[in-house]
């Protein structure tokens, strides 16, 4: 991707973190070109805004040519949290939006660019799906996204912010080489097997019972501390999650999860029996 084209997509990614309300784009600006999406744009923004809601919830699935991954993004009146961690003002993940001010900001910017397509909802206004090209020329700088598990009931995200905590304690460290293992009980097919993992740059290698397990039989097994924190993050928002951590590099010691999913494993536990660094 040319520095060109990161400069843009970075600006199209951007979200704004100040408090005050969106105001609509006058008709006579620069984006007069684009007045069907500006006013287009303008009407939902009104909508959401004579909605009065404040209290929602939603998840945020953003894709693009990049490591981005989706987001819980809650407002219970008083405060905007991301991953159960309040935004307080400070910088957000990459490419998350604070709240739905925060969603109009990314669609406003995406209508600068060369192309975009968004839908809104009917009756909040609210962006529920977006599709843009900032650069009809350049390669890999499209960035879409799409809302789901939309609610004015918003879910208890503390388990959840204890986890986003923990991993950036996590990520702080840098750590990509170390040794693990693991016990897993479940009602599944992995109940009672422990698993000896070796992490070499990122990558693992797994043995159990003293025999090299190949990575293709171990679906759904976290092979990897960030795996293992993904695991987590995934149990926090589905059912009720307990997670252990360490105190010092803060990766998850312990998790168990009692799922409501129909589809998935009622009960799980994966506890962390050893952990040590070349």
């Amino acid at each position: 991707m040319r520095g060109s084209t990161i400069a843009r997509l970075v600006v199209v990614m951007a979200v704004v973190a100040a408090c005050g309300r969106l105001t609509p784009t006058p008709i006579g600006s620069p984006l007069t070109a684009k007045q069907p999406l500006m006013a287009e744009f303008n009407r939902n923004l009104a909508t959401w805004q004579a909605s009065g809601i404040t209290r929602y919830a939603f998840t945020y699935a953003p894709s693009c040519f990049c490591p981005l991954i989706s987001h819980l993004i809650v407002s219970d009146g008083t405060e905007i949290r991301i991953d159960g961690v309040a935004t307080d003002g400070s910088a957000p993940p990459p490419g998350a939006p604070i709240g739905v001010d925060g969603l109009f900001e990314i669609v406003r910017r995406a209508i600068e660019g060369d192309h975009a397509t968004i839908a809104y909802d009917e009756s909040t206004g609210v962006p529920t799906t977006m599709a843009s090209d900032p650069i009809a020329n350049a390669v890999d700088d499209e960035l879409s996204f799409k809302l789901s598990d939309w609610t004015l009931d918003p879910p208890d995200d503390r388990v959840l912010g204890t986890i986003s905590n923990a991993r950036r304690l996590w990520d702080g460290r840098n750590l990509q080489t170390y040794a693990w293992s693991i016990t897993i009980a479940c009602d599944c097919f992995y109940d009672g097997r422990r698993y000896d993992i070796t992490v070499k740059d990122g990558d693992p290698t797994v043995q159990s019972g003293g025999k090299r397990i190949a990575l293709e039989e171990l679906g759904g097994v976290p092979l990897t501390i960030p795996a293992f924190f993904d695991l987590a993050t995934e149990w926090a928002v589905t059912g009720t999650t307990k997670v252990d951590f360490d105190r010092e590099r803060g990766y998850p010691t312990r998790a168990e999860v009692q799922s409501t999913e129909p589809d998935a494993t009622q009960s799980e536990t994966i506890t962390v029996v050893s952990f040590a660094i070349p």
